[in-house]
């Protein structure tokens, strides 16, 4: 084996001797929520509640998993006109530490393709919207749509390779189960 060639012992590898405790994993996930940008019709939020951010509570309730929500302020204060009992009961799981807000300012803006000052804006009149519905402002920040670069490359337009990947991993599929079935009729 490559080990032995070097003269390593295969637990060590790593830089862990053999029975050291690992650390614990943490697993944290993030659920993201917006209604502003959606094709739902307004009379259908009352379903969208029951069947989506209902059972985000529940989970984190049933299941005791620590999870993040993150949603522009305005979807939250849709959600909170809308049915309020959800907000309560989202602020009751944030006190017992059952889910985080990740605040992303007051709706989602494509960052790079708006003003510095209306992003800055964004994000104080999020923290305000926040603030006034759950008590505090997040202290957790998610940044919508953003790309980074040490120089400015025109990186968004590139954003298709994703979906483009998608279809190409889809395609490969059915050419593989296709590929079985021809496998499995001549032996």
């Amino acid at each position: 084996a490559h080990w032995r060639k070097r003269g390593r012992d295969p637990g060590t590898l790593c830089g862990f001797a053999p029975g050291t405790p690992m650390s614990p994993v943490r697993v944290y996930t993030v659920f993201h929520g917006n209604l502003d940008f959606s094709a739902i019709p307004d009379r259908d939020l009352p379903t969208v509640i029951e069947r989506c951010y209902w059972p985000l509570l529940t989970l984190a309730e049933q299941a005791r998993l620590p999870l993040g929500i993150e949603m522009p302020a305005r979807t939250l204060q849709r959600v909170a006109r809308e049915d309020p009992e959800w907000l309560k009961a989202l602020r009751a799981s944030i006190e017992r530490g059952l889910i985080e807000i990740v605040g992303s300012g007051l709706a989602q803006v494509i960052g790079p393709l708006v003003p510095v000052d209306i992003n800055r804006a964004n994000l104080a009149l999020g923290r305000d919207a926040y603030a006034a519905l759950l008590g505090a402002p997040p202290t957790t920040w998610f940044v919508n749509e953003q790309t980074f670069s040490a120089d400015p490359l025109p990186l968004y337009p590139f954003k298709f390779i994703i979906p483009l990947s998608g279809l190409l991993l889809l395609l490969q599929g059915i050419v593989e189960i296709l590929r079985c079935v021809v496998c499995l009729r001549l032996g």
